[in-house]
C-alpha cells in the first residue's frame, strides 16, 4: 500500500460491535424466566408444566412460524429498518410483562416476543454476509454467538442478583429499557451496504468485497428468491435439523439446568443458582469464539468447507454428548456444573459453523436460507415443555435427564456429518471457486 493512500476505514467492526449488544440485548430478553421460575409460578399460581409452556413453545412455536416472515421482510426491507422496529416491539413487550396478571396475559406478551425476536438472527447473519468478506465470516458469526451466551449469562445472573433486591416486576420493567435505546440508536447510524454508509471509504469496501464485484458481493435486493432450488437442497435441510437438535440442548441451559440444581443437588440459593446457571453460557461464549476461529483458520488451510464446518461441528457436537452423559453420573453442583460447562463449550465450537454454513450455502439469499433453518430450529421450543412431561408423565428422575440431551446431540452430530456447505442454492459466481 502506497504511503499516500488511505487505510481501509473499521466500519464494519463497528457495524459487528451493533449487532454484538443486539444480541446481548436480544438474549437477556429471552431467558429471566429460568431463574425467575419459582417466583413468577408463585405470583401466578402457574403449574410445572405451564411454566415449562412459557419458557418453551409458547414463544419458540411463534418465533418458528414467524421466522420465514421476518427473514423475508429483513430481506425487503434491509436490516437497518427491520431489526430497529423488531427490537422496540420485543423490549416493550419484556416490559409490559412486568404487569401480567395470569397465564393467558403472560403467553400472549410472550408470543408477539417470538414473532418479534424472530427476525433477529436473519438481519444479523444477512448483515454479516454484506460487511465481511466469506474468509472473516467465521469470526464474524462467533462474535454474534457469543453475544448471544453473554446475554444469556447475564439474564442469569442478573437476575439471580435483582431477585435479592426487588421483585421479579421490576426486573422485567428495567430489562426492556437498553432495548428500546439500542433500537433507536441503530436506526439512527447504521447503514445496510457498505456502499451507502458515510463513513466507509473505498479501500474498506474492496476489503469486504474481496476482489468481486459489486453484483456478485450484494444481488439486487429486489431478486426473484428460488423458492425451489432451495427447497431442493439437501444442504438446507440438514442445517435445518442440526439446528434443531443443538436447541433442543442448549435450552436445557436457560430453561430447567437451575431446577435441575436444586432437585439433584439441593442448590436453593437464588443468587448461587443465578452464578452456576450462569457458567455453561460463558463457557458456550468461550466455545464459539474458539469454534469461530477455528473455522475460519482451518479453511484458510485446507480451502476445505466441509472441514472447516462440518468436521469441527461433528466432532465438537460428539464430545459434548461425551459431557452429558458424564454428568448423569457427578455428585455435587459444582462437579456437575463443571461437566456441563466443558460439553457447553463443546456446543458452542459448532454455532459459527453454523453461521457461516447458511451464508456459504445462501450466497445472496443468505436471509432466506438462515430464516429457513431458524425456523425449523426454533421448534427447540419444545424442549422446556418435553422435561415436565418426561418428568411426571413418563417417571423419568431429574438424575436421568442429561441422558437424553446425551442422545440428542449425537444426532446433532450426525446431521452435521452428511451436511455439504459447498452445496450452494444458486451457481456460486465463478464456477471455479470453491470457496
Amino acid at each position: 500500500m502506497s504511503q499516500l493512500e488511505p487505510r481501509p476505514t473499521t466500519v464494519r467492526y463497528r457495524v459487528l460491535a451493533f449487532l454484538a449488544l443486539g444480541a446481548v440485548i436480544n438474549y437477556l430478553h429471552r431467558h429471566p424466566l429460568s431463574i425467575a421460575s419459582d417466583s413468577i409460578q408463585s405470583d401466578l399460581g402457574l403449574s410445572l408444566k405451564q411454566m415449562g409452556w412459557l419458557m418453551g413453545a409458547v414463544f419458540g412455536l411463534p418465533y418458528a412460524v414467524s421466522q420465514l416472515l421476518t427473514g423475508w421482510i429483513g430481506y425487503r426491507w434491509g436490516t437497518r429498518r427491520a431489526y430497529s422496529l423488531y427490537a422496540a416491539v420485543w423490549s416493550s413487550c419484556v416490559g409490559c410483562m412486568a404487569l401480567a396478571g395470569g397465564f393467558v396475559s403472560f403467553c400472549s406478551l410472550r408470543i408477539v416476543q417470538g414473532v418479534a425476536q424472530s427476525g433477529f438472527m436473519p438481519c444479523s447473519v444477512n448483515t454479516v454476509s454484506k460487511w465481511f468478506p466469506g474468509a472473516r465470516r467465521g469470526l464474524a458469526a462467533a462474535t454474534l454467538g457469543c453475544a448471544m451466551a453473554i446475554g444469556a449469562a447475564l439474564a442469569h445472573y442478573c437476575t439471580g442478583k435483582l431477585l435479592t433486591w426487588i421483585s421479579w416486576r421490576w426486573v422485567f420493567a428495567i430489562y426492556c429499557i437498553p432495548g428500546i435505546l439500542w433500537s433507536v440508536w441503530f436506526f439512527s447510524w447504521f447503514r445496510d451496504l457498505p456502499e451507502v454508509h458515510p463513513a466507509t471509504n473505498e479501500r474498506e469496501r474492496e476489503l469486504i468485497r474481496g476482489g468481486a464485484t459489486r453484483a456478485e458481493a450484494a444481488p439486487p435486493r429486489r431478486q426473484a428468491v428460488p423458492w425451489a432450488a432451495i427447497a431442493r437442497n439437501p444442504a438446507v435441510w440438514f442445517l435445518s435439523l442440526q439446528q434443531l437438535l443443538r436447541g433442543l440442548g442448549f435450552y436445557f441451559f436457560v430453561s430447567w439446568f437451575p431446577k435441575y440444581l436444586r432437585e439433584t443437588q439441593e442448590v436453593t440459593d437464588t443468587e448461587t443458582l443465578g452464578m452456576l446457571a450462569s457458567a455453561p453460557l460463558i463457557l458456550d461464549m468461550l466455545g464459539r469464539l474458539a469454534g469461530g476461529a477455528a473455522s475460519d483458520g482451518l479453511l484458510a488451510r485446507t480451502r476445505s468447507l466441509w472441514l472447516s464446518r462440518s468436521g469441527i461441528a461433528t466432532v465438537s457436537l460428539l464430545g459434548c454428548a461425551l459431557s452429558f452423559f458424564g454428568a448423569g453420573y457427578v455428585d455435587g453442583a459444582t462437579a456437575v456444573t463443571a461437566v456441563l460447562a466443558v460439553g457447553a463449550f463443546l456446543s458452542g465450537m459448532s454455532s459459527p459453523c453454523c453461521h457461516a454454513a447458511s451464508m456459504d450455502i445462501g450466497l445472496g439469499y443468505t436471509a432466506i436460507v438462515f430464516a429457513i433453518m431458524n425456523a425449523v430450529g426454533s421448534l427447540d421450543g419444545f424442549s422446556p415443555v418435553i422435561v415436565p412431561y418426561l418428568i411426571e408423565d413418563m417417571g423419568v428422575a431429574w438424575r436421568s435427564i442429561p441422558f437424553f440431551f446425551s442422545g440428542v446431540y449425537v444426532a446433532a452430530a450426525v446431521s452435521w456429518a452428511f451436511l455439504d456447505p459447498n452445496r450452494t442454492v444458486v451457481a456460486r459466481p465463478g464456477a471455479d471457486e470453491k470457496t
